[in-house]
């Protein structure tokens, strides 16, 4: 039976596998988040959707930086 640290390991690599991020098979979408999420007067509105938009400017410009398609 495998270890604790073996299984863990096993997971590890099997996500990396999964998930990795291929730009020719990957693409960031960014939807609705100017109209929906960030305009008060929406029904999705998030208060603190602000709080976000560096992080999601990250994302963008990591993808654009590798290749992947950016779809705003």
């Amino acid at each position: 039976m495998p270890t604790y640290d073996e299984l863990v390991s096993r997971k590890a690599a099997r996500i990396q596998e999964t998930h990795r991020m291929d730009p020719v098979r990957t693409a960031l979408l960014v939807i609705d988040m100017q109209r929906s999420f960030m305009d008060p007067k929406s029904s999705l509105y998030v208060p603190t959707s602000r709080d976000i938009l560096p992080h999601v400017k990250g994302l963008v410009e990591f993808c654009r930086g590798r290749g992947v398609a950016v779809l705003l």
